[in-house]
């Protein structure tokens, strides 16, 4: 949505408990407790806007971390870092973005609101981007056969269920995909950089033909898997921020925005497949530990005319805090430019 308050309006429609979460695996997994959202949500998104008492920045801690403000000189200077991709890269964030991001954080404490730099341990650990840091893989929460059986098992089920639920005749499950034509290569695009990354989305029809599952609850690991995500945010994540006294972790969305022709250009490429910019910061941690989050507009860059978010990060179930805070940051003044190129509604 384009404001905050057209987000509170579609929430307040579209959240609800779930009668049919087929789709969801952490609804429809039997291990990790989770909240349903009439626990969660308030009685209207419209009560926990900028004017009210939930809302106010006064009082509030952030964190902000110096990975992504060009200011954490232990960032990417592991002898391997990351899991894949830029994983675990030094992060070299836009003099724009930067600029940006130093406004806000003027307006917030403007607002009465503490706001502190801090390391970033639930990426840190994730990714192994430090000397001494552990991945996802090695943290000792989750097992490397794990991982596999996630990528691969699990992804395969899900699609092959999407696809049973669906019911199209012609596409009745996974087995009826080619996967050669998955994902394929354009012509004459540069190749991808996801160095790795040992999975290969192509071979999930096989892999169905070959290793048939009738439901995920069989695939081994899966449990101690999801019970071992869980203990990661809490440990990475929320302890940390216990420890800290912070409300919420702040950083801008994306450290650059990529050049258009970075599929056929070099040079763009290379711009365009850094860490920070070829996904959002964060990258795989904050969707894979369940992290809920909320961006906001921070503003345009100067010299590139592109929009940069600010994203607000908390605990599990923070939701209606980080939104509330994230509304409130919105209210302090303009920041929200309309593209160029779409013309106006009339």
């Amino acid at each position: 949505t384009r404001t905050m308050a057209d987000l509170f309006e579609v929430l307040d429609v579209i959240v609800a408990d779930d009668a049919h979460p087929r789709g969801d695996l952490w609804l429809t997994q039997p291990w990790v407790e989770i909240r349903s959202a009439s626990q969660v949500r308030p009685t209207s998104y419209q009560r926990i806007g900028a004017n009210s008492e939930q809302a106010r920045l006064s009082g509030r801690r952030f964190g902000i971390p110096k990975m992504y403000l060009n200011a954490d000189d232990a960032a990417g200077t592991a002898a391997q870092p990351g899991i894949g991709g830029p994983t675990g890269q030094r992060i070299e964030t836009r003099e724009s973005v930067i600029e940006l991001w130093q406004a806000a954080r003027r307006d917030l404490e403007g607002q009465g609101a503490e706001v502190i730099e801090v390391d970033f341990p639930v990426v840190s650990n994730y990714e192994g981007d430090r000397p001494g840091a552990p991945t996802i893989a090695t943290r000792g929460f989750v097992t490397s056969e794990y991982l596999h059986h996630e990528i691969v098992d699990l992804s395969a089920w899900a699609w092959n269920d999407f696809l049973r639920a669906n019911g199209d005749p012609a596409l009745p499950d996974l087995t009826a995909v080619d996967g050669h034509t998955i994902f394929p290569h354009p012509e004459g695009a540069l190749p991808d950089r996801y160095t790795g990354f040992d999975d290969d989305i192509a071979e999930y029809p096989d892999h169905v033909r070959e290793h048939p599952v009738a439901e995920f609850t069989e695939i081994p690991e899966l449990e101690a898997g999801l019970r071992g995500l869980e203990h990661t945010r809490q440990v990475d994540l929320e302890q940390w921020m216990d420890e800290l006294g912070l409300d919420a972790v702040l950083f801008p969305a994306v450290a650059d925005v990529g050049p258009a022709d970075m599929d056929v250009n070099e040079e763009s490429a290379d711009l365009g497949w850094r860490n920070g910019v070829w996904v959002a910061n964060g990258n795989l941690a904050i969707r894979h530990l369940g992290i809920p989050t909320v961006t906001v507009p921070m503003g345009t860059m100067r010299d590139t005319g592109m929009p940069v978010g600010l994203t607000f990060a908390g605990r599990a179930y923070d939701d209606n805090r980080l939104l509330a805070w994230a509304s409130s940051f919105e209210a302090i003044r303009p920041r929200r430019t309309a593209p160029p190129r779409t013309p106006p509604l009339t």
